[in-house]
């Protein structure tokens, strides 16, 4: 009786085992056996013939494409391979056969494989050939990645994720160390920037004080050189030697107002004006100032905001400006001058320049310009680079005390051999222009036999004063303090005018004095004077008043002048 084909088969698989077993390993034709090795393997295992007819297919095999023993066994391996493998499957077997030359035999790779259910996934194969029985046979050894795949892709978007998030830290690093640093050189401007203004402001309260005790001196030299002159007639030689000591005390006195300037205790009287038309009608002068070989040049903002300053400041500034822009060019050169809108956010090189809205002032030169020593110190008054004789070194120090006194600021930027820039920035202004600066008549005096009370604690001012106005035909009373002025009034003296100082010791300030005496006596006349402006300006600008005000040094004829104007006045 002869075997069944699956006998048959059964018998073939367990001859081609015991023939492919390594020596020393006995293997007998237990179906049992055999099953038990192939089918408990991990791996897929499938065996084809060198037609590539499967002959085995292990549990694991079956598991992992889906497919039933029964329906492999028999049939071509490619049923397992997709396209395009599936259709050269035969060629590489047939290439392998006719040439032999192994492309894929004993080499471990990775493939894909096709399910039952049309399927693709990832496998490694190592494929080992094999005889038995004068034929050819190869054992696939098969493995599904399809997890370790999924495993592996995972672990490369999680690698990518956090070499991306490293690259944002550090590029969040990188952008928080730029930002310090940044911030750092701001905060080291604005500690330059600072120092400075504290300095300039130490400064300032030392000039501003030397002013104020130059301005009285000055006061009582040109007073008494006025008295020394009514008094000598027509000597002529005698009057020539005054009037050279009058220009000496008047050059004096336009240094003091410089110094005054640079301290921000000059007194103003801002409007609101146009920068444009100030400029305009300054036009001639400048070009005068600047010279022939110097090119003058305006490029004004179109619309340009109207700013609050004092115009006769604003203009001396200007000219401050284009006069050191000249000395900068001695062989010629070109001056620009610029007005623009400007806003400004929190700006670190000019710290005390509050944020908002300004007009600025630009005047550019292509001179010799400064280094950045000479540009720390280019606002220090007496400061200069110019020869013995040819300047003062107070023109920048006045621009700059004006720009800080009408609530703005300026700046200097300059290079060796490129030019120099200053600017000045003024706050924008809030209501109309008011161009129309023309003072108003001299009221006539009602009587020449007032009474003025002269308040004054500087003894030789005090002196100068008395005479002056006792020369006119004023009758005087006198006091050196406010203390002894208010003495007087609460006396019931008759007095038609009270002239007093504003700064002055004990305690009472001639501004808190003229509120006590106005209020004493609503019709009494004030007048007040000051070499030293601070409390001045409030004065005049009505914070306390307003009160007129007569800005030492004066001479008499300013005196009488102002006197007249107030005792005349309604």
């Amino acid at each position: 009786m002869s075997a069944s084909p699956e006998e048959q088969a059964s018998g073939d698989r367990s001859r081609l085992l015991t023939e492919q077993a390594a020596p020393g390993i006995e293997l007998t034709g237990n179906e049992a056996k055999y099953h038990a090795i192939i089918d408990t393997a991990v791996d897929a295992i499938a065996v084809i013939d060198e037609a590539g007819v499967v002959q085995s297919f292990n549990l694991a095999a079956q598991k992992i494409f889906g497919y039933a023993a029964a329906a492999v066994v028999g049939r071509n391996v490619k049923m397992l391979v997709p396209e395009p493998d599936r259709s050269a499957h035969d060629g590489y077997i047939e290439s392998y056969r006719r040439t032999g030359k192994a492309k894929t035999i004993g080499v471990f790779r990775e493939v894909q494989g096709q399910r039952s259910d049309g399927t693709l996934f990832p496998l490694e194969l190592s494929i080992a050939e094999w005889r038995a029985g004068g034929k050819r046979y190869f054992t696939g050894v098969m493995r599904d990645v399809t997890e370790r795949k999924r495993a592996e892709e995972a672990l490369r978007r999680l690698n990518e994720t956090l070499e991306q998030r490293v690259l944002e830290r550090a590029s969040a690093l990188e952008d928080a160390n730029r930002r310090l640093t940044s911030q750092m050189e701001t905060l080291q401007r604005a500690q330059m920037a600072l120092q400075q203004a504290q300095k300039m402001e130490a400064i300032g309260q030392l000039t501003g004080g030397i002013a104020h005790d130059f301005n009285n001196l000055l006061t009582a030299i040109a007073g008494n050189l006025d008295l020394v002159a009514a008094g000598i007639g027509n000597n002529q030689s005698l009057h020539r030697l005054i009037d050279a000591a009058q220009r000496a005390a008047q050059r004096g006195g336009r240094l003091t107002q410089q110094l005054l300037a640079f301290a921000r205790q000059q007194t103003l009287r801002p409007q609101i004006v146009d920068l444009n038309t100030l400029i305009q009608e300054f036009r001639i002068i400048v070009n005068r100032a600047a010279g022939e070989t110097i090119d003058v040049t305006f490029n004004p903002e179109g619309r340009l905001w109207p700013a609050l300053v004092d115009p006769a400041q604003f203009q001396s500034a200007l000219l401050n400006l284009v006069v050191n822009a000249r000395d900068a060019m001695p062989g010629g050169g070109q001056i620009v001058i610029e007005t623009r809108n400007v806003r400004i956010r929190n700006d670190a090189a000019m710290p005390e320049l509050a944020s908002g809205q300004y007009v600025m002032l630009a005047v550019s030169d292509n001179g010799i310009g400064m280094t950045t020593e000479i540009v720390g110190r280019a606002f220090d008054p007496f400061f200069t680079t110019k020869e013995i004789g040819k300047g003062t070194g107070l023109g920048l120090s006045q621009v700059y005390g004006f720009a800080r006194q009408s609530e703005g600021d300026a700046a200097i930027e300059s290079a060796p051999g490129v030019g120099t820039t200053v600017r000045i920035y003024l706050p924008r202004a809030e209501g109309v222009v008011d161009m129309d600066n023309a003072a108003g008549s001299m009221p006539e005096s009602r009587n020449a036999q007032a009474t003025i009370l002269v308040v004054e604690d500087n003894a030789p001012v005090r002196e100068m004063v008395v005479s002056s106005v006792t020369a006119l035909g004023y009758r005087t009373l006198v006091a050196g303090t406010a203390r002894e002025a208010m003495s007087i009034l609460l006396s019931g003296k008759p007095v038609d005018l009270m002239f007093s100082d504003i700064v002055m010791p004990g305690g009472m300030s001639g501004v808190e004095l003229a509120r006590e005496a106005g209020t004493l006596r609503p019709s009494l006349k004030i007048l007040l004077t000051t070499g030293y402006a601070a409390v001045g300006r409030e004065a005049a600008l009505g914070d306390h008043g307003p009160f007129p005000i007569l800005n030492k040094p004066y001479r008499m004829a300013d005196l009488i002048e102002k006197l007249r104007e107030v005792i005349g006045a309604s």
